[in-house]
């Protein structure tokens, strides 16, 4: 609901960073719609939604933008978009140490 909408952003930025998008994230977004032409059309082929493309790399831009080092999802198109970019980790292939007693 919309009368939520602060208290949510401010219980989430108590954990997360709440990033904007930019100025600087909008060339690093130009930048990497032109660098991943290939792949963008590999997947538009492969019937992933452009409007999908269009977020993941908001996502990359953003964090690229912000001096991020790595991006951890479970969306391997957003991998491949961001490779050569930044690190992108697919949180279900890491390994999670192991608790010892």
């Amino acid at each position: 609901p919309k009368d939520e909408r602060f208290s949510t952003i401010a219980k989430l930025s108590e954990t997360f960073f709440i990033i904007p998008y930019d100025v600087e994230s909008a060339f690093v977004n130009a930048e990497i719609w032109n660098n991943k032409e290939k792949v963008i059309k590999e997947l538009i082929k492969e019937e992933y939604p452009r409007q999908a493309i269009k977020v993941d790399i908001q996502i990359i831009s953003i964090a690229v933008a912000s001096g991020c080092e790595v991006i951890y999802t479970n969306d391997r198109n957003m991998q491949r978009l961001g490779e050569g970019w930044i690190r992108v980790e697919i949180i279900k292939d890491l390994k999670l140490p192991t608790q010892s007693s």
